[in-house]
């Protein structure tokens, strides 16, 4: 899991990469990087399904159990994102780019309204629905086509998507411990809205990857491949057949061709459709980068430094990206994970200490 992590990070990474560098390898390479974020998300967001419907019906599954998560949730998730982001301001402005030149228009309220919008991950994929007018935030449709999209103040640009998963913890126990037939039909519906999206001919970004329940099947799918995992082949048929089961695998199915007739209004936007097969192979997977990461053995421990590592380096490459003109994303990854280490042995292993306690069960 951990390998498999850092390589979603890379593609993350790549995504980010100035478009002009990757034309270079040719038009093929282009799309790979065009579409290597959404994928890469797509598979992140699947994990965390996967791994909070493992952890929640056992390890919270007990006394106390719930309190312990959500506990152990913002440990996990919140002393790292501070530290990462008293790092990375500084380094917002150390040269002309977008992020500096947004917060030199913005008046001195919005300053304080932009900051303090930054100062916990939930809810920062607002700042993608907001543009600068005149010193002030106000509501856009669409930051691609704004002259002054708001998301150019976000210090870790990032997190709007780490915002996507903080909802999803945060509902997780209401969602993960539902029948596996009440799941497949939360998917559905949050497939239909994509359906909207697609008939109102809007773009799926950001219309799709930064609304919660829009990008709520993805969570879905992984919950229920570890549903599928545990009850085994047995089980398989009477997940297959349960009542929402049959409409959501209809609508999978018809999301290629949906594409293909969104992408009339849109060129190139069919190229997504690629994506289905290659999440459908990411969820097979899962099981075993699960059961892998789960080793005693020095290679499982490893494997998940590496899945922690994963978190520092989705935090912090932006930040690096922005001192190289958006070149080079080895280097940068290199840059990242050096960055996103120190960060994890300095803060994240000591806060562990702190971490709740589930009760034994009876």
């Amino acid at each position: 899991m951990g390998a498999f992590r850092i390589l979603l990070c890379w593609l993350v990474v790549a995504a980010h990469v100035d478009p002009a560098t990757a034309s270079h390898a040719g038009p093929a390479a282009a799309d790979a990087v065009r579409f290597a974020g959404p994928f890469a998300l797509f598979c992140f967001y699947a994990v965390s399904g996967y791994y909070m419907t493992l952890t929640l019906n056992s390890t919270y599954a007990v006394a106390g159990g719930l309190r312990a998560y959500y506990i152990n949730r913002a440990i996990r998730i919140l002393p790292l994102y501070v530290a990462l982001l008293a790092i990375c301001a500084p380094l917002a402005f150390l040269n002309d780019n977008p992020t500096r030149e947004a917060w030199a228009q913005l008046s001195g309220a919005s300053k304080v309204a932009a900051a303090a919008g930054q100062v916990v991950p939930l809810g920062q994929e607002a700042f993608t629905w907001l543009q600068i007018v005149g010193g002030s935030l106000a509501p856009t449709s669409d930051f691609r086509t704004t002259a002054s999209p708001a998301w150019h103040l976000m210090i870790l640009p990032t997190c709007w998507s780490l915002s996507i998963e903080c909802w999803f913890y945060l509902f997780a126990p209401l969602l993960v411990r539902r029948s596996a037939a009440a799941r497949c039909g939360i998917a559905a519906v949050s497939l239909g809205l994509w359906g909207v999206v697609f008939a109102m001919k809007l773009p799926p970004d950001p219309w799709i990857f930064r609304i919660f329940p829009a990008a709520l099947v993805f969570f879905m799918a992984g919950s229920l491949t570890r549903t599928l995992h545990e009850k085994r082949k047995e089980r398989v048929a009477a997940v297959a057949t349960s009542a929402g089961a049959p409409l959501t695998i209809a609508v999978f199915l018809a999301l290629p061709v949906l594409y293909r007739l969104y992408a009339a209004g849109h060129p190139g936007a069919e190229t997504v459709a690629l994506l289905i097969p290659l999440f459908a192979i990411a969820l097979a997977m899962l099981p075993v980068l699960f059961e892998r990461s789960s080793s005693q053995t020095v290679l499982g421990r490893i494997d998940r430094f590496l899945a922690d590592l994963a978190y520092p380096i989705f935090l912090v490459h932006y930040s690096v990206l922005r001192l190289t003109d958006w070149k080079h994303p080895f280097a940068i990854l290199g840059a990242s994970a050096v960055v996103g280490a120190v960060a994890l042995l300095l803060v994240d292993r000591p806060m562990a200490r702190f971490k709740a306690k589930t009760a034994t069960a009876a």
